[in-house]
């Protein structure tokens, strides 16, 4: 499973050594991959912003599905929940 994380960070590497960072499509386990442990977790309305949704209500249930897809491909993606909570995030160990 981890292999999964090694190759996207791997590619996300390569492409911002070659310059090209901006012509890659954002994807929300691009943006998770910047995010990793819970105190590094993203809220779902700052994901949607930089995702380029500009209306967060709106794409609010777009993004849950997107992180329930991920998930369901084997990706371990976390989030919080309940006061203080943060949102989103790739753990640092099982």
């Amino acid at each position: 499973m981890r292999d999964r994380y090694k190759i996207a960070y791997e590619y996300q590497q390569r492409m911002v050594r070659m310059g090209k960072d901006e012509n890659v499509p954002k994807s929300v386990l691009w943006l998770l991959l910047k995010h990793v442990g819970r105190e590094n977790a993203i809220t779902q309305e700052k994901l949607t912003s930089e995702l380029g949704m500009s209306d967060y209500k709106s794409f609010r249930r777009r993004l849950q599905m997107e992180v329930r897809e991920l998930r369901l491909q084997g990706f371990l993606i976390c989030s919080t929940a309940g006061e203080g909570a943060k949102g989103y995030f790739i753990p640092t160990s099982l």
